[in-house]
């Protein structure tokens, strides 16, 4: 019969050499163990380990990450630690980034939309400045995967043929309103 962790949320498996149980009837992993008096009640949300909310929230991150969790600095949420849910970063020490890819994402485009018009002015310059470079390179690709860019154009036609033929329709109709 397997034992599981009695801590709510936690999915660890204790095994054949699960603890003695406490006092209460419970048995706890090592994480939850000497925490389970100071973190009774606590909900699979993780919300304890919010900064000023357990005193020991680091060390129990960082015993997380030991069994293959990662914590997210900015949502608090225990995620696996693998790259479906973390950017890598080779200068952390478990080589992810320290933010989850959802937050990282928010965080993104709230950058991006702070400097938005600034950016599109400089890609914009850089494009009318490098113009016959562009051309070039462009020639060269269509001559070089000229066959692999029109079969991809044909595949996805073939997927959209009723938007594509539904937008033509009404660009004709506009077209005819207009004479």
């Amino acid at each position: 019969m397997d034992i599981y962790c009695d801590y709510p949320g936690c999915i660890t498996l204790l095994g054949r050499l699960s603890p003695e149980p406490r006092e209460d009837g419970h048995r706890y992993c090592f994480i939850h163990d000497t925490k389970a008096d100071i973190c009774e009640g606590v909900v699979a949300s993780f919300e304890w380990l919010k900064p000023g909310k357990h005193p020991q929230a680091r060390d129990i991150a960082d015993e997380m990450i030991v069994f293959g969790g990662k914590v997210c600095c900015e949502c608090q949420r225990n995620l696996p630690a693998s790259a479906d849910y973390f950017r890598r970063d080779r200068s952390q020490t478990d080589g992810f980034t320290r933010q989850c890819k959802s937050c990282r994402k928010k965080r993104d485009d709230k950058t991006y939309e702070a400097d938005r018009d600034h950016r599109l002015e400089v890609s914009r310059a850089w494009h009318a400045k490098h113009r016959d470079r562009i051309i070039v390179y462009e020639r060269e690709r269509r001559a070089r995967d000229g066959e692999r860019i029109r079969a991809r154009q044909r595949a996805w036609y073939a997927a959209n043929r009723e938007a594509v033929n539904e937008r033509r329709r009404a660009a004709e109709a506009k077209k005819r309103a207009a004479r």
